[in-house]
C-alpha cells in the first residue's frame, strides 16, 4: 500500500491504477460537478478484468455521471475510513452525488513494523494472524469496531449513501444507508451493475411530496 497526497492507494505493479493508486482516472481529470464515489475493496476493483468491466465504471455509464474509485485491495474498514473522511476533508466544496460501499473482507486488519516502514493487510497464513482473527471475532472486537466506524461516517458524510449486500459477506452499515443485495457471483460485475442502477432508478423515480 502507498500513501500519496493525503489518500491510501494499492501498490501497482502491473499499470492497473492510476498515480494515486486507484483504480480509475486521475483525480485532476475527474468532473467534480457530476460524480459518484466508489469505495470498498476486492469486489469493487475486479482487478482479473478491464477496467470497463468493473461495476463502477458500468454503474456510472449507466447513470451518465463520472466517478472515482477508492477501493483498497485487502484494505478493509480502516482503510476505507480514511480515505472517505480524506476525500470529504480535501473536497469539500464539491462532494459527490452519492457514496456506494462494497466490501469483500471488511474485517480486514492492517499491520506495520515498530517502526512504521509500511503499511500493509495482515496475512491470513500467519498463525499469529489467525489468533488475532479468531479471537477478535470471539471477543466482539470486529463488532465493536464497525459500530464505531458506521457512527463516525454517518456523524461526518451528509451524502446518500448506498450500501452492496453480498450473500455471507458482512456489511458497515446498519442504518441511514439504501442497502441493495445480491446473492450471484461477486465477479459478475454486469449483474450487479444492473441490479444497483435498477434499484437507483427506482428509488429516485418516486414522486416525493
Amino acid at each position: 500500500m502507498r500513501l500519496l497526497q493525503g489518500f491510501i492507494g494499492n501498490d501497482d505493479h502491473d499499470n492497473l491504477y492510476n498515480s494515486f493508486g486507484h483504480r480509475c482516472k486521475e483525480i485532476d481529470n475527474l468532473n467534480f460537478h457530476n460524480y459518484v464515489l466508489f469505495l470498498g475493496d476486492n469486489v469493487a476493483l475486479n482487478l482479473n478484468k478491464p477496467i470497463e468491466d468493473t461495476y463502477p465504471y458500468l454503474i456510472s455509464k449507466a447513470l451518465k455521471v463520472d466517478y472515482y474509485n477508492l477501493s483498497i485491495f485487502n484494505g478493509g474498514v480502516d482503510c476505507f475510513r480514511f480515505n472517505l473522511l480524506s476525500w470529504f476533508n480535501k473536497f469539500k466544496e464539491t462532494p459527490p452525488r452519492f457514496i456506494v460501499v462494497s466490501f469483500e473482507f471488511l474485517n480486514a486488519v492492517m499491520v506495520s513494523n515498530h517502526n512504521y516502514d509500511y503499511l500493509n493487510p495482515a496475512d491470513f497464513n500467519i498463525d499469529d494472524v489467525k489468533d488475532l482473527y479468531h479471537y477478535a471475532n470471539l471477543s466482539g472486537f470486529f463488532t465493536g469496531r464497525n459500530l464505531l466506524n458506521e457512527s463516525i461516517i454517518s456523524r461526518h458524510i451528509n451524502v446518500p449513501i448506498y450500501q452492496i449486500c453480498f450473500k455471507d459477506k458482512n456489511t458497515l452499515f446498519n442504518k441511514n444507508v439504501y442497502n441493495i443485495s445480491y446473492d450471484g457471483p461477486l465477479e459478475d460485475s454486469h449483474s450487479i451493475s444492473e441490479l444497483f442502477v435498477k434499484d437507483y432508478k427506482l428509488r429516485n423515480s418516486k414522486v416525493r411530496p
